[in-house]
């Protein structure tokens, strides 16, 4: 087997649902993290019906916000993924054309003799 060396592109590393919540919710709401989830009963429990309401605004715009992100984050793993993709693909095909290159010179050797 020939392998012809491709430019080498990596697959790209997928995240977990969780992980992927944490890495993009983290820096635009922290308090919206699973593990932040039990802090936030006591820390809230005097608040006032409008406090509950200018918070409760400020989570739907974190998670607004975090759409974005996720659109953003798709649309460049698929990028990453066609890219790899196509890179896996040329490097098959130059592998191909490499061992029908070997076989015809086997051929014409054969038939010379």
């Amino acid at each position: 087997n020939i392998r012809i060396p491709t430019h080498n592109i990596p697959p790209p590393i997928l995240l977990s649902g969780e992980e992927l919540f944490r890495h993009l919710m983290g820096p635009i709401e922290p308090e919206l993290l699973i593990e932040n989830a039990d802090s936030l009963v006591q820390k809230y429990s005097n608040e006032t019906p409008e406090q509950t309401k200018n918070r409760s605004l400020r989570y739907i715009e974190a998670f607004r916000r975090y759409n974005e992100e996720y659109a953003k984050y798709t649309a460049q793993i698929a990028e990453e993924v066609t890219m790899y993709l196509q890179n896996e693909l040329q490097g098959l095909e130059q592998q191909t054309k490499a061992q029908e290159a070997a076989l015809f010179t086997q051929i014409e050797q054969l038939m010379s003799n």
